[in-house]
C-alpha cells in the first residue's frame, strides 16, 4: 500500500478550518484517504472513499488528481474499465505529467484493445 503524502496536509487543513469541532471529521477524512488507496480493500469501499474525498471540497488540484487516480485503479480492479478510463483521464486533465496516470493510461488502453 502506498502511503498518501497528502494525508497530514488534509487533516491539518480541516483542523485549521474548524478547530476542535472538526476533529471527528478529520478522523473520518483520514480514514477515507487511507481507504481510497488501500488495495487490500474491496474496490467498492475504495471507490466510495475516493468519491468522498473528491466531493469533499477540501482537496487542492494536486491532491484531487491523486484521488481520481486511485479511484481509477479501484474501478479497474472492479472490471469497470469505462469509469477507470474516465477517472484516469480526469487525473491527467488536472496534471498532464502525472507519471502513474500516464502509465495507467497505457494499461487501460491495452485492456480496451483486448476486448
Amino acid at each position: 500500500m502506498r502511503d498518501c503524502p497528502f494525508r497530514s496536509l488534509i487533516i491539518t487543513f480541516v483542523l485549521l478550518q474548524g478547530g476542535s469541532a472538526w476533529a471527528g471529521s478529520a478522523i473520518a477524512l483520514q480514514a477515507a484517504v487511507h481507504n481510497c488507496q488501500d488495495v487490500k480493500l474491496d474496490p467498492d469501499t475504495r471507490i466510495a472513499a475516493c468519491s468522498e474525498m473528491i466531493h469533499s471540497g477540501l482537496a487542492t488540484r494536486g491532491i484531487l488528481t491523486a484521488f481520481y487516480f486511485f479511484r481509477s485503479l479501484a474501478y479497474q480492479a472492479k472490471g469497470d474499465i469505462d469509469n477507470a478510463v474516465r477517472d484516469n483521464d480526469k487525473a491527467l486533465e488536472l496534471k498532464p505529467d502525472y507519471p502513474d496516470a500516464l502509465a495507467n493510461k497505457v494499461s487501460l488502453q491495452n485492456k480496451i484493445q483486448q476486448k
